[in-house]
């Protein structure tokens, strides 16, 4: 299909147009109509061609193929046909509907999950670009809602700070519905993280009130906002334990699932809906045949997309089938479907569901009175919600089971960081100023030329973090190297653009190599004398105290390091410190790819640039030596030529005898093969002097009719074998112009030499006009024409237009670029129109003369006269 003919039909573009201005709302608000939509595009462009509003058709279909249809397989393909209809055509304007689309509907049931994001996050800042804000807002809600509710790998603090800077793009740009999802998106990962501001199961607080937005937005039928309401409801009331609540959730958020069919919220939705039912039955609610019965549904469905994606919902519904057999006393089945469950969320990067096993596994092991797994499982549930970032639910369980969780002296994982000193949950609560984080960020996002981001980076980096000294190093020549290194009392940040042995700017490089090989940060409290790198040289050399040692990691590769010393204090570097740090980690780690990506761009732009003046300066060399060589050639082969040309006239006369008819036929042959050949070698002449820039213009006041007349008298040579009417029209007088009388008819020969050859009946009309500011010249044809795709080519150089119906055309290809370099050498201009069939007329036009005493050119006169020849 992507090989179909282009679409051209006027009226079936504007139904294309009209269906897909129509889908994005009928996707919020009557998917019904959504179906019928897309496949009428579909149908359209299957009928009479593809266009690039097919490529938006396409993936319209594919997502319906996997969200409605379930033929996966096929929605897969449609998926793929519109990406590459899309990129074969350069339709940018479609580029961040269909890849949010595709990406966003279709990938994910095949593909892994997290392979999705970042093709999301690139088409919101293609939308932005192309002007296409509407899908721009839709996918700046996709790309954080998929991390947060399907608890992808990402830390929630982060995910927060970009949230809010998406968040900030949306309201900008006044796209109202995805700026209602955002909100319900920014409330729900605050009460995970922060917690709830009332015991209240509500989606309430300061950015978003279900009470009062819950009733505008049923008013409004957006079916899409209200799962999404519900969903995040149940997800927060779930993992809280207001089970009752997460059932009617639940109840509720099923209505609009239709509106989020093909979304990777849908398996969630079966997940947690068979969650919540089997947590509220084991509460003493519900009814045991009922709660099967649909349990066992849903799980046909998850192990159905499980065969698809393994990856990304094996897990999920090991985890019901877990929580399942518990509930029905199935103990081994449980405990071993557990086991593959927290395996999987692990292996594939669902920090969340990897957490939430091991605390539905602890409780199943606390239920049987198994104390150690409980509590193994419970500090993993624990260490997990940490790492995702939901201190509130970690919290939770701390208040829950106080003895299994008390705080340890062991280093535990903060974000990415591992600390030697007593660390617990609060750490990760510390409250830090967004609005500063995002202004640091869109900082370091600022810059994209590697010095100046240096310099902005370790600035930021020592001024927010408590640093004395700050150092940056970045992989060179396989090894570790200071790229930039700045003092808290110094002004001045040092960039060595060589980079530098790490030793000799007191840095440690065991533990450099250590933070790059196992890609976690590392905080020492008192480096020389606790801890791991107490027999560093570096750190005893320098008595070191406050240490803190982070990679900075982009797309899974570490794009630098950072290492801060504080020698003043121990534990300097506190817990909100680090987690600042954390925030604006990822943010420096892309910032770093982006400058290196700049930088190789602008050296191979420099490179290309020299490329370019040397082939140039080639060129230019070899040119001149094509012009010097054409214009010696020329001037030895005119010599010979006119030889025989003269020589051959001479046969004619009368004292060397009377020649035979036959004779007089081979000499007209010879002369006029003669004079075409002297005509090519003159235009390759004129051509190498106009190429050299050795042509002189002799400028002379000239009044044109004279002119026109005594050209339209040669050129009656050319016209009179074929009997054309030769027409010159023109008023009685024109304004004087500045030219160069025998270029202008050189010009003017060659058009009317063109328009003969190629004329067989009919005739050939000259006309000229003034305008008042420029002399206008028409030589109009009644001959074969030229075809539209061939008109471009008629002044390049050694083109010759051919005519099936003169297979034997004489001709150098030259006559019309000669003209054209003529004519623009004296300021004006040469164009063509031409309909097949019809015949063709060769325009050109020429600056008026400057009149004394600033007089205006004589315009036009009303009358004119038509002169036949």
């Amino acid at each position: 299909m992507i090989d179909l003919p282009p679409m051209t039909d006027p009226t079936h573009l504007a139904a294309m147009r009209i269906c897909s201005n129509m889908l994005p709302a009928s996707f919020i608000c009557s998917p019904a109509l959504y179906v019928v939509l897309t496949f009428t595009e579909v149908n359209l462009s299957i009928q009479h061609g593809n266009t690039a509003i097919a490529s938006h058709s396409y993936a319209c279909c594919a997502h319906l193929l996997c969200g409605v249809f379930g033929d996966i397989e096929a929605g897969h393909q449609f998926g793929q046909l519109a990406v590459n209809l899309q990129r074969r055509l350069n339709a940018k304007e479609f580029e961040c509907k269909v890849e949010s689309i595709v990406y966003a509907f279709v990938n994910h049931w095949k593909a892994p999950l997290r392979d999705s994001l970042l093709p999301i996050r690139a088409a919101h800042f293609s939308g932005l670009e192309t002007g296409d804000l509407q899908f721009a807002g839709y996918a700046a809600v996709m790309y954080p809602g998929f991390m947060y509710l399907l608890g992808i790998e990402k830390d929630l603090a982060q995910l927060r700070v970009e949230t809010t800077a998406l968040n900030e793009t949306i309201y900008r740009t006044r796209q109202t519905i995805s700026f209602q999802y955002s909100q319900i998106l920014r409330q729900s990962m605050h009460d995970m993280v922060e917690g709830r501001t009332e015991e209240t199961t509500n989606l309430q607080g300061e950015y978003y009130d279900e009470q009062a937005m819950l009733p505008q937005q049923i008013e409004a039928n957006d079916r899409m906002g209200l799962f999404y309401l519900y969903s995040n409801k149940l997800l927060l009331n779930y993992l809280f334990g207001a089970y009752e609540q997460a059932l009617e959730d639940a109840t509720q958020a099923e209505q609009y699932l239709d509106a989020v069919a093909g979304f990777p919220y849908v398996p969630l939705f079966v997940a947690y809906d068979s969650l919540a039912r089997l947590a509220a039955y084991r509460a003493g609610h519900g009814d045991a045949e009922q709660v099967q019965a649909r349990v066992e549904a849903n799980q046909a469905k998850l192990g159905s997309w499980a065969q698809h994606a393994p990856m990304n919902w094996r897990h999920t519904w090991d985890l019901v089938e877990a929580e399942r057999q518990r509930v029905f006393g199935q103990a081994w089945a449980a405990l071993e479907a557990y086991d593959h469950a927290i395996a999987g969320a692990s292996a594939h990067g669902f920090l969340r569901e990897a957490a939430l096993t091991n605390e539905l596994a602890a409780g199943f092991y606390q239920e049987r009175g198994k104390e150690q797994l409980a509590q193994a499982h419970m500090q993993a549930a624990h260490a997990g919600y940490l790492r995702w970032g939901a201190v509130a639910k970690a919290a939770q369980l701390e208040q829950r089971h106080a003895r299994w969780l008390a705080p340890t002296t062991v280093g535990r994982r903060v974000g990415p960081y591992t600390t030697s000193h007593t660390v617990t949950s609060t750490i990760l609560g510390a409250r830090l100023d967004l609005g500063s984080v995002i202004k640091a960020s869109q900082a370091i996002a600022g810059e994209i030329e590697l010095p100046r981001l240096l310099d902005h980076m370790m600035r930021i980096v020592i001024e927010n973090a408590g640093a004395q000294r700050g150092t940056l190093l970045l992989e060179r020549s396989g090894g570790w190297a200071v790229a930039a290194y700045g003092e808290v009392d110094t002004p001045d940040i040092v960039i060595l653009s060589e980079g530098g042995p790490p030793d000799r700017a007191g840095v440690s490089l065991g533990l450099v190599n250590y933070v790059a090989r196992t890609r976690e940060g590392i905080v020492l409290n008192d480096a020389a004398g606790i801890g791991p790198f107490t027999s560093d040289p570096i750190i005893r050399q320098r008595k070191a105290k406050s240490v803190l040692c982070a990679p900075l990691i982009n797309q899974g590769q570490v794009s630098g390091i950072l290492y801060l010393e504080n020698n003043l204090a121990a534990s300097a570097f506190t817990p909100d410190r680090v987690e600042l740090l954390t925030l604006l980690s990822a943010q420096m780690a892309m910032s770093l790819d982006n400058a290196h990506s700049y930088a190789r761009l602008e050296a191979k732009v420099a490179e290309r640039t020299r490329e370019l003046a040397k082939a140039k300066e080639s060129a230019e060399q070899a040119n001149a030596l094509k012009t010097k060589f054409l214009a010696n050639m020329s001037h030895e082969l005119r010599t010979p030529l006119n030889a025989i040309l003269n020589f051959t006239k001479f046969l004619s006369k009368e004292r060397y005898g009377t020649l035979s008819e036959r004779q007089q036929e081979l000499q007209q042959r010879v002369l006029v093969n003669a004079d075409h050949l002297l005509g090519l070698i003159n235009d390759i002449l004129d051509l190498s002097k106009i190429e050299a820039g050795k042509i002189e213009l002799h400028r002379e006041m000239v009044d044109m009719l004279p002119l026109l007349h005594g050209v339209m008298a040669t050129a009656v040579g050319l016209t009179r074998d074929k009997e054309l009417r030769l027409d010159l029209i023109a008023p009685e007088a024109l304004p004087l112009v500045l030219i160069d009388k025998t270029r202008i008819r050189q010009v003017l020969l060659n058009l009317l030499s063109n328009a003969a050859k190629f004329t067989m009946q009919g005739g050939i009309t000259v006309r000229a006009s003034s305008d008042g500011q420029m002399l206008l010249v028409d030589v109009q044809d009644t001959g074969v024409g030229i075809a539209p795709e061939h008109q471009a080519l008629a002044f390049e150089e050694f083109r010759q237009i051919q005519d099936d119906s003169q297979p034997e055309q004489q001709g150098t290809g030259l006559g019309l670029p000669i003209s054209k370099r003529l004519v623009e050498m004296h300021g004006g201009r040469i164009w063509l129109e031409s309909t097949p069939g019809i015949g063709s007329t060769f325009s050109f036009s020429l600056p008026l003369a400057g009149q004394p005493d600033g007089a205006q050119p004589a315009l036009q006169t009303p009358t004119e006269d038509r002169l036949t020849w």
